[in-house]
């Protein structure tokens, strides 16, 4: 996830060096491994797979399983140290990146070359006018053959969150992001869209499912609605 990145660095320095230390962080057969007949279709074979706002790595392991170059990109230092340390692939190379800064992209882009990317809950944490940069970032990445797989949370978890942090009794992750100064972010029926097209991508195909989290509440593990799109750079 993207976003302040000193926001985002102190987030990730006060958290345990551990999978499931986040909201997010599922086990990979709930996120990476659930996606995989769909990315080994979509995704351009022999390109390296970037794995978008990768936080403590847990989901770039698990691609590194499965896709020969595996890359791990996120905001903040501290995060890239978790992943290092615990998600330590042979062949994935984990570096810095804010989403926003397209020149950033762009060196990245130089290095690697075209690029596959799997960006999972990351737009909706940036400000209303970032996305939109943030999105032309992925689109630098993709460069002209890479495919991209963008996750997002769906307009009507703003919701399931409002009501989240008294649901289970005691301090849950989403406290921890709220108390961090990180609000998940509503994002309005069809703006996921509108901001991947408006940065020149593709929408080859989009839906919705339900994403799993680490919290649970009194009627088990609790889900969140959640939207996806298929896109690539416009034809």
């Amino acid at each position: 996830m993207q976003g302040n990145a000193s926001t985002w660095e102190a987030f990730w320095r006060e958290r345990p060096v551990e999978d499931g230390a986040t909201l997010w962080d599922v086990d990979p057969a709930e996120a990476v491994e659930r996606q995989l007949p769909v990315l080994r279709d979509w995704f351009t074979p022999g390109l390296p797979v970037a794995d978008v706002g990768c936080g403590n790595g847990r989901q770039t392991g698990a691609l590194a399983a499965h896709f020969e170059h595996v890359l791990g990109y996120d905001v903040s230092a501290s995060a890239l140290a978790a992943a290092r340390r615990l998600h330590p692939h042979p062949n994935v190379a984990y570096r810095e990146l804010d989403l926003c800064d397209r020149d950033a992209a762009a060196r990245l882009h130089a290095e690697f070359g075209d690029q596959n990317v799997y960006v999972r809950t990351v737009l909706h944490q940036l400000p209303d006018g970032l996305r939109q940069p943030a999105a032309r970032s992925l689109a630098a990445l993709l460069g002209e053959r890479g495919h991209g797989y963008v996750i997002e949370l769906a307009p009507e978890a703003s919701e399931l969150f409002a009501a989240w942090p008294r649901t289970g009794g005691g301090p849950s992750k989403l406290d921890d992001i709220l108390a961090a100064g990180l609000v998940p972010a509503r994002m309005a029926p069809g703006e996921l869209e509108e901001v991947l097209t408006g940065a020149g991508l593709e929408l080859v195909e989009t839906g919705g499912f339900q994403g799993s989290s680490v919290e649970s509440g009194d009627a088990g593990a609790l889900t969140v609605p959640m939207r996806y799109a298929r896109v690539r750079r416009g034809r």
